[in-house]
């Protein structure tokens, strides 16, 4: 295998980052186990905040130094997400073949095949609201975040480039105003669209376009060892307000998501400028192993909850507080392996293939899952799979109320004003 220059971290080291993704997943794992954090959604706006950052850092130093190619962004870009996500895929794929009804099946294939291609967030915007009953159903709904991220990286890398080189001094300017820009439209798309706004990129670019601005020092440095203390300690606080304070029916993003997203650029800088209280905290040995493994964190644990939710006996015979408890230590677990035997290896280990094989097999995997997909879809989610009795009971999913054929046993498994009694 050809030896590739190692330019993924061409910056300082900061453990009290990974503290903060730490903080970040964990706020969403809990959210979705339904544990009392009610605004524990945020953290997907701490991830972007923290996002923004890095890869603004990295590729304003490597543009900077002259370093900097499209082709090894994008390569460090797949290795970082890939594989872990096509093993998240691949496992989701099979649980979903053994267990989901005929039209659950095509619903997740559209899932699968959106997800494939960084546009399931587009995908979900169509099919129903993020708090809505559908989508806590739905296992390949957590996807969407990454779609946000994998379409600004698109765009963002060629303007930051491009800033550089034809504009250098209106850099901060340009980044200003587009954040700016987003979220004018975030804060009125909250109301209007709010759908829209969750899910797509316009409403939520300012998010990582803040990180960005920190990587551009656009904020002041701190100085002060009071002032960076003062700093972290605000910056936790507004997170924990909105972790604890926000629910569901919250309009967001929009002003609501300015609060999380700001407490993580206080911390950002705070920790930038120098120590602190919180950066020690999260700099803590156990909460930096676990901002690690945050990502494969984040792609397990919500299809462990929905397949679990679905009744498919992962955790069979366990009261809520117990199935809490093992599906976090599961998620927990197969996040620390994919991330030792996936993440690692190929990032920079023994799995570590050139650059031309790695673009080819993400590819060659994306284009076997399209295919396997489009196959589930025309075969209408193999319904063979089942008992006919099964399919007939099963048929209420594709109830249409504007048919006027007899549907889903009307009068046998289901009570109508045309039939009030129910029959074997």
């Amino acid at each position: 295998m050809t030896e590739i220059p190692r330019l993924e971290f061409p910056l300082k080291y900061r453990s009290d980052v990974d503290g903060l993704r730490a903080l970040a997943v964990l706020s969403v794992v809990f959210y979705h186990l339904g544990l009392p954090l009610h605004g524990g959604f945020i953290g997907v706006d701490i991830f972007f905040t923290i996002s923004g950052f890095l890869i603004g850092s990295i590729i304003l130093r490597q543009t900077a130094d002259r370093i900097f190619t499209f082709a090894g962004f994008y390569e460090r870009r797949i290795r970082r997400i890939f594989p872990a996500l096509l093993v998240m895929l691949l496992v989701s794929c099979i649980l979903a073949y053994k267990f989901l009804l005929p039209i659950e099946l095509v619903a997740f294939s559209k899932s699968l095949a959106s997800a494939s291609f960084s546009v399931s967030n587009i995908y979900f915007w169509f099919q129903s609201g993020y708090f809505d009953a559908p989508a806590s159903e739905t296992p390949l709904l957590h996807t969407w975040s990454l779609a946000i991220e994998e379409q600004f990286y698109v765009f963002f890398p060629v303007l930051l480039v491009a800033l550089h080189r034809f504009s250098p001094r209106r850099i901060n300017l340009v980044i200003g105003l587009l954040a700016a820009a987003s979220f004018l439209i975030s804060v009125y798309g909250a109301y209007r669209f709010p759908s829209a706004a969750f899910y797509l990129l316009p409403t939520r670019a300012w998010e990582l376009l803040l990180g960005t601005a920190l990587a551009l020092e656009g904020f002041p440095k701190i100085s002060k060892p009071m002032m960076r203390h003062a700093a972290g300690i605000l910056g936790l606080m507004l997170i924990a307000a909105a972790l604890l304070f926000y629910h569901s029916w919250t309009p967001f993003p929009g002003l609501a998501a300015l609060p999380p997203c700001l407490g993580t650029a206080l911390i950002i800088a705070a920790g930038e400028s120098g120590k602190n209280v919180v950066g020690r905290v999260l700099s803590l040995k156990p909460v930096v192993f676990v901002g690690l493994i945050s990502y494969s964190l984040y792609l397990w644990h919500w299809p462990l909850i929905v397949f679990n939710k679905l009744g498919f006996t992962i955790l069979d015979g366990l009261d809520r507080h117990q199935s809490q408890v093992l599906l976090f230590a599961l998620s927990f677990i197969l996040a620390v392996l994919s991330w030792r035997f996936v993440e690692m290896p190929i990032r920079g280990g023994v799995w570590r293939i050139d650059r031309p094989a790695l673009f080819g097999g993400a590819a060659v995997a994306t284009i076997v899952i399209v295919i396997g997909s489009a196959v589930l879809i025309v075969l209408q989610g193999v319904p063979s799979r089942f008992t006919q009795q099964a399919r007939d009971v099963a048929a209420y999913l594709d109830h249409d109320p504007l048919d006027d054929r007899d549907q889903y046993r009307n009068g046998i498994c289901f009570i109508t004003s045309e039939t009030a009694t129910l029959r074997d």
